[in-house]
């Protein structure tokens, strides 16, 4: 919910027909395919869904010019999800640590 947040406008949530797209973009992915995947419980760890959520803004700023609504709510997406890692890390650490203690 809190990437989907970022992304109010559902900017990456629609295909991209622009010229030269699938030049710059080898590996499209869009929110719904990331939403689908969870909602089917298909991501097996936290790591594919960073995964699939970096290349989605990877794509994004790679294809949209630096300063774009694209652009900036792709790096936003990044910043957040890389908290979001961390966090999540952390508390993993957190429950190993005290059931080996």
């Amino acid at each position: 919910q809190a990437l989907l947040r970022r992304d109010p406008l559902m900017l990456f949530d629609q295909h991209v027909t622009a010229e030269g797209y699938r030049d710059v973009v080898k590996k499209p992915i869009l929110f719904s395919n990331i939403r689908e995947k969870l909602l089917e419980h298909q991501y097996q760890s936290m790591g594919a869904f960073v995964a699939d959520t970096k290349l989605l803004c990877e794509n994004a700023l790679a294809f949209n010019a630096p300063g774009s609504i694209y652009a900036n709510t792709a790096s936003e997406m990044l910043e957040l999800i890389t908290i979001m890692q961390k966090r999540a890390s952390a508390w993993v650490s957190a429950v190993k640590d005290s059931y080996s203690a």
